[in-house]
């Protein structure tokens, strides 16, 4: 399983990567560029793959390589970050349970669950 992280290196690039260790990815920046810090890291949510989330990332905030993200605000990069690893799969997932209750009341509602005859009615015409 691969990991979101986004880095920022000792030139003040910001990179967003997908990668199984955040750390070692972090360590080849500094090796390179003198220092680096990992500014935001996560799993991607479930049946989602982490380099459509980094696409998806990078196609909302507008940028195109770590230049571009070095222009951003970071707190913008993270609340795109956080709203598609956390917010969306949440939204998702109560969408689906209010999907599942309404069918089950339009279900119950089709085969008359619900509907009691009143007291000294039979159910039927052919009593």
């Amino acid at each position: 399983m691969r990991i979101i992280a986004l880095i920022e290196d000792g030139l003040g690039r910001r990179h967003l990567v997908a990668t199984r260790s955040p750390d070692l990815v972090r360590r080849e920046f500094s090796a390179s560029t003198g220092t680096a810090r990992l500014l935001w890291c996560a799993v991607p949510p479930e049946h989602h793959g982490a380099d459509a989330i980094i696409a998806e990332a990078m196609q909302r905030l507008g940028a195109h390589d770590a230049h571009a993200l070095a222009a951003l605000p970071l707190h913008r990069i993270r609340n795109v970050l956080e709203d598609l690893c956390v917010a969306e799969p949440r939204r998702q997932a109560r969408r689906r349970r209010w999907r599942h209750w309404w069918g089950r009341i339009g279900l119950g509602l089709r085969h008359g669950m619900g509907r009691q005859p009143a007291s000294g009615q039979e159910r039927g015409l052919g009593a």
